[in-house]
């Protein structure tokens, strides 16, 4: 029997949806087109735990929010998004 509820709590969780965050769709964008974390901080002039503060929604950890609307704009520009989309989303959360 406890088989079953764990089943269903598994279920439930699975059913709860979050919206993409800033950060999380531009690890998929790097990893859609294979870069390496490495790659887009030598191209963006940035340190590799820049990158992953961006990546990781850490905006805590980076310079300020001048700082870091240049660099989301920026890496979104090398992964293909669209940089002012990602500046609405980035307001949001700033």
């Amino acid at each position: 029997m406890s088989e079953n509820s764990v089943q269903t709590e598994e279920g439930s969780d699975a059913s709860t949806v979050y919206p993409p965050t800033v950060g999380s769709r531009l690890r998929s964008a790097r990893e859609a087109k294979g870069l390496a974390i490495s790659e887009v901080a030598e191209t963006l002039k940035l340190g590799a735990g820049q990158v992953e503060a961006l990546e990781n929604n850490h905006w805590q950890a980076l310079p300020g929010p001048t700082f870091i609307r240049g660099f989301v704009r920026n890496y979104g520009r090398l992964v293909g998004l669209d940089p002012e989309q990602l500046m609405q989303e980035l307001k949001a959360t700033l």
